[in-house]
């Protein structure tokens, strides 16, 4: 890559497997100089959450640029503000990739104001796989290298013949799936990336999201398959031009 890259601390909140799994990947993956953190955000009930944020102990909490909320309750986004400012963070990523695991538009709203007003940066990324740059510098550095996932392909003979991750889709399925197409005919590409991501596997949910007025499961998989084809377009454009 030809990125400056900056350094990083990153704390990401974890509840469970989809936490832990892009927890993982991020510091597998990430540049080296970024420092990735694991803290774990216990389960609360809402009346805590939401008058008494400042109770709940979070194992793991540390001073940090950004923080990564992969939390799997919705009451935890409740407690974004209180846990960024025990961080010193500057900029908040919150990943919804289940319906269930935002307690609704009206306290995201509040949540973002609440972030706003502190002076800390926060985008909600529906699926996480969505989130692209929208111009605070800890937020766009981390989506330099994952977010919506960009790849590049090399063919021969209309058989994909190399595959590199450029940007990632967070829980690192699109490495498998650069792994997997080599191999397959271009005439299959579109359809077989699609499926791979179902066999990493995806965490998404498959439950309606009535904000996306889709699944985001079905999300996720368009946003690979597109990535794919346009890695595919480029590859036969260059073969053009030789």
């Amino acid at each position: 890559m030809l990125f400056n890259v900056i350094k990083l601390k990153i704390l990401t909140l974890s509840q469970g497997l989809f936490g832990n799994r892009t927890a993982e990947t991020l510091a597998k993956k990430g540049p080296s100089n970024w420092k990735v953190k694991l803290a774990h955000v216990p389960q609360v009930d809402f009346e805590q959450a939401l008058d008494e944020p400042e109770t709940v102990h979070i194992e793991g909490l540390e001073n940090c640029d950004l923080v990564l909320s992969l939390c799997e309750n919705p009451s935890a986004m409740l407690l974004l503000p209180t846990i960024a400012k025990r961080a010193n963070a500057s900029s908040v990523i919150v990943a919804i990739d289940r319906p269930m695991w935002s307690p609704g538009l009206g306290l995201e709203a509040q949540v973002k104001e609440e972030l706003r007003r502190e002076g800390i940066a926060c985008v909600f990324a529906r699926p996480f796989c969505t989130l692209e740059p929208i111009g605070d510098p800890y937020i766009d550095e981390f989506a330099k290298f994952f977010g919506k996932p960009e790849l590049e392909i090399e063919i021969r003979d209309n058989v994909v013949v190399s595959a590199t991750v450029k940007r990632s889709a967070p829980c690192g399925s699109t490495y498998y799936v650069a792994e997997k197409i080599v191999g397959i005919e271009t005439k299959e590409l579109i359809v077989k990336a699609g499926l791979l991501l179902n066999y990493y596997p995806c965490l998404a949910s498959m439950d309606q999201d009535p904000i996306l007025g889709d699944t985001p499961l079905h999300i996720a998989g368009l946003i690979t398959k597109k990535a794919v084809y346009q890695a595919l377009k480029r590859a036969l454009q260059r073969r053009k031009k030789t």
